[in-house]
């Protein structure tokens, strides 16, 4: 039997770094997805989420100038 591996897909969100300060999109856009993993409980097995500076060098040289909130699934 060929056993596959199957990896979770990561949805990268990048907002600014201030948690408490979150613009209203940015909260919005948390909040959505806080509501979105509660509502439908198997995507926490499919989908990974990771949420990052907007801002950070990091983020800057792999993805460009963004404008905050942005999602990118899978790069």
């Amino acid at each position: 039997m060929d056993d596959k591996i199957i990896s979770k897909l990561v949805m990268h969100v990048l907002l600014k770094d201030e948690e408490e300060n979150y613009c209203a999109k940015c909260c919005k856009t948390v909040n959505i997805i806080d509501r979105m993993f509660a509502s439908i409980p198997e995507f926490k097995e499919k989908i990974e989420v990771s949420y990052e500076d907007i801002y950070s060098n990091d983020t800057k040289n792999k993805y460009g100038d963004l404008i905050p909130p942005t999602i990118l699934i899978e790069d």
